[in-house]
């Protein structure tokens, strides 16, 4: 199968969590909007959580050219507030919030999409690690600062995807930019 009907498998697989979540997901519904076979489809990813996984791949994949572009933000400061607002979903309705989120919920049951999220994850908390220090938080609690950042990230992804516009997507900038800033103030 060529590349460009494996991503259109995968076009469709994001397509469909977005839409419907996890439990959308199936070879059928797959093979029917990408337009390809059953067969196809199973051949290239044999199970959900691995269509799941690719889905997120994908997404993540694309987001390293929109993270290229913190390189040329000179100001470490301003470069962990713009990263701020990349992680955040701009609506409630936001495709990659909702592919993570499925992720991250298939993590808790799947040792695959587990080791995925971990390692998605893992290499944004590394990030944090070295940025924060350099804009002026403490080393000592850099990596604890980053963590943190990361599970409050996570929670307010989840209260604007989830909770119906309880929260919108500029309190959450605004809660988790004032976060921020109190980390990058904090004594060493």
């Amino acid at each position: 199968m060529s590349t460009s009907a494996r991503d259109g498998i995968i076009e469709a697989v994001i397509a469909i969590v977005a839409d419907a979540g996890f439990e959308g997901l199936s070879v059928r519904a797959v093979a029917a909007r990408a337009g390809v076979s059953l067969g196809a489809v199973q051949h290239h990813f044999p199970t959900k959580a691995e269509m799941l996984t690719a889905a997120m791949s994908s997404i993540a994949a694309g987001t390293q050219q929109q993270y290229g572009q913190l390189e040329h933000i000179d100001d470490p400061a301003e470069r962990l507030h713009t990263l701020v607002d990349y992680l955040l979903p701009g609506t409630a309705d936001s495709t990659v919030a909702r592919i993570w989120l499925a992720l991250a919920a298939r993590a808790t049951v799947d040792d695959d999409a587990q080791r995925a999220y971990a390692d998605l994850w893992g290499r944004t908390r590394s990030v944090l690690r070295l940025l924060l220090p350099a804009a002026g938080a403490p080393v000592a609690t850099a990596e604890d600062s980053a963590t943190e950042l990361l599970a409050l990230l996570d929670g307010l992804a989840v209260s604007i995807v989830a909770e119906g516009g309880r929260i919108s997507p500029e309190q959450a900038g605004r809660i988790a930019h004032r976060r921020l800033d109190e980390l990058l103030a904090a004594e060493h």
